[in-house]
């Protein structure tokens, strides 16, 4: 179950030394509830509500992406893959910790359309030389505050490649409207 709401209450139950959290929810999730209500342990997770990107973002960000790749002469997944290194989101564990992994040096990852990352440093095992990356989510993932983070560098990318790009009253009236549908 995914809902919106706020917290209300909180209280300790002092003889069991457990807490109740009181939530008040936006939409009706009476079926859900009676669905999971006599569940004995459930996975529980709360977080600030964020506003997620417009499918409109998506494809803006990928017709820069297709004449950056044109002009540049490289393929698509190359691009997004340099774009999102360059300013997309850094991918985190449940305690907010980057995910870091290692790849031999050997190893081009910068084809991939299923791996996104950033390379953070270099290591040896013995005589191997490996590349340490913290992994990027990806785009599909973005809310709006990511999203606009992502365009932003897509725009100034294709401006320095002289790529005819929204005007600045345009891109705002866009991002906009993308907060407008999630009201």
């Amino acid at each position: 179950m995914e809902c919106t709401g706020r917290i209300t209450g909180i209280a300790k139950d002092y003889i069991s030394g457990k807490w109740t959290l009181t939530l008040q929810i936006d939409e009706d999730i009476r079926g859900e509830y009676e669905e999971l209500r006599s569940v004995n342990l459930l996975n529980v997770i709360i977080k600030k509500f964020r506003k997620k990107r417009s499918l409109d973002a998506n494809a803006y960000y990928w017709v820069l992406v297709s004449k950056l790749s044109e002009k540049l002469r490289t393929s698509k997944e190359e691009m997004h893959n340099m774009l999102l290194s360059q300013y997309g989101q850094i991918d985190r564990d449940e305690d907010g910790n980057a995910i870091i992994f290692s790849l031999r040096s050997d190893i081009d990852i910068s084809k991939r359309y299923d791996l996104h990352a950033k390379p953070i440093g270099k290591g040896y095992v013995g005589e191997k030389e490996f590349i340490h990356y913290a992994l990027l989510k990806g785009s599909h993932l973005y809310d709006t505050k990511e999203m606009s983070v992502l365009i932003d560098g897509v725009v100034g990318e294709a401006k320095e490649q002289g790529i005819e790009t929204m005007t600045p009253d345009d891109l705002k009236r866009m991002k906009e409207a993308w907060n407008a549908k999630k009201d």
